[in-house]
């Protein structure tokens, strides 16, 4: 699999092509929905959280300590793991073939990007033994397992959508700070902000509003719920890896 094709998934400390211009969400070429629309209002401060963090900001402009760097990567490789797995879980639920056979295809995609974040995580030289998931990322992975098991397949796909869409608005404000000039993450910065990742959040988003559509007003609102919960989870695991915080006891 080449380089654009695992990094359509989520490679936040990755390479390339991490996050678009504009955000489908609310700007989809593909659709502009009441749901998209909702979401977006809903998740609009956990967003800027996410925006805000000092995480996210020491990446943009190279001050972000190493060490944070590393812990972060080794999370990341669980989390894409266990992601892989859901979007497995929820090509089994999908109807139409294209659907599914786009869902596996993200599915292989997010495997190829674990194996990537992994031997980044490498590359820091803190031993071969993984360290075991944290508390903020077992929550985050555990929440979506349980949503694509157990909830509509809007409440499900709601729950996965933000490693699509908080990626897309990151790009826009990272690619606005970033200073590459003596940054030890230029490599990876200096690509956030591609509009070619676009396509791809247009084509999850879509998918969303697809499902809203044929989805009852309860079954929408849970939905909204879910996406909200893991937007505030993807600043929880950047928050993680900032205070490099394990399990509390």
């Amino acid at each position: 699999m080449n380089q654009a094709c695992i990094l359509t998934r989520r490679r936040l400390l990755g390479a390339a092509a991490a996050a678009a211009v504009v955000s489908p969400l609310v700007q989809a070429k593909t659709v502009e929905s009441s749901w998209s629309q909702t979401a977006a209002k809903a998740a609009e401060t956990p967003l800027k959280a996410v925006l805000e963090h000092p995480f996210v900001r020491g990446m943009a402009d190279g001050s972000l300590d190493r060490d944070k760097f590393a812990f972060y990567q080794a999370q990341n490789v669980h989390y894409l793991r266990a992601y892989a797995q859901s979007l497995d879980g929820m090509a089994r639920r999908l109807e139409a073939a294209q659907d599914v056979a786009q869902m596996l295809a993200w599915r292989d995609e997010t495997v190829a990007a674990a194996e990537e974040s992994l031997k980044l995580w490498k590359s820091f030289g803190k031993g071969d033994k993984l360290p075991d998931p944290v508390a903020a990322c077992e929550f985050y992975r555990s929440f979506e397992a349980r949503m694509v098991a157990g909830g509509s397949l809007i409440e499900a796909w709601a729950a996965l959508l933000p490693c699509f869409w908080v990626y897309d608005r990151m790009g826009t404000e990272v690619k606005r700070i970033r200073r590459l000039a003596g940054n030890p993450y230029a490599d990876w910065v200096q690509y956030y902000g591609d509009p070619a990742y676009s396509t791809t959040v247009g084509k999850a988003v879509d998918l969303a509003e697809r499902l809203a559509a044929k989805s009852s007003e309860v079954e929408r609102e849970l939905a909204i719920r879910a996406f909200v919960t893991s937007v505030r989870l993807e600043w929880v695991l950047f928050d993680a890896a900032w205070n490099k915080t394990d399990w509390p006891v």
